[in-house]
C-alpha cells in the first residue's frame, strides 16, 4: 500500500477537480466548434455540474479528515 501524507493527498484531490474543470472547458469548446453553440453550452453546463459536485465532495471529505487530525493532535498533546 502506498502511503501519501495529508498535504499531498489533498493537493492531488483538488488537482483532479482542476483537471476535470479543464476537460469540461475543452469538451465545451469542441462541442461548440463541431456542433453548435447550444451543444457547447450544454457540455459546459453538464461538465460544470459534475465539477461542482466533485469539488464539494473533495472539500467535505478533506475538511472532516483535517478536523479529525487536528482533534487527534490536540488530544495527544494534552496527554503528554
Amino acid at each position: 500500500m502506498l502511503a501519501i501524507d495529508l498535504p499531498h493527498a489533498r493537493r492531488l484531490a483538488f488537482g483532479v477537480v482542476l483537471g476535470q474543470a479543464g476537460m469540461t472547458v475543452t469538451a465545451a469548446l469542441c462541442a461548440w466548434g463541431i456542433a453548435a453553440p447550444r451543444a457547447g453550452l450544454s457540455a459546459l453546463l453538464g461538465g460544470g455540474i459534475a465539477t461542482v459536485g466533485s469539488l464539494a465532495m473533495a472539500g467535505l471529505a478533506w475538511r472532516w479528515r483535517v478536523w479529525r487530525s487536528v482533534v487527534a493532535q490536540a488530544r495527544t498533546r494534552a496527554v503528554c
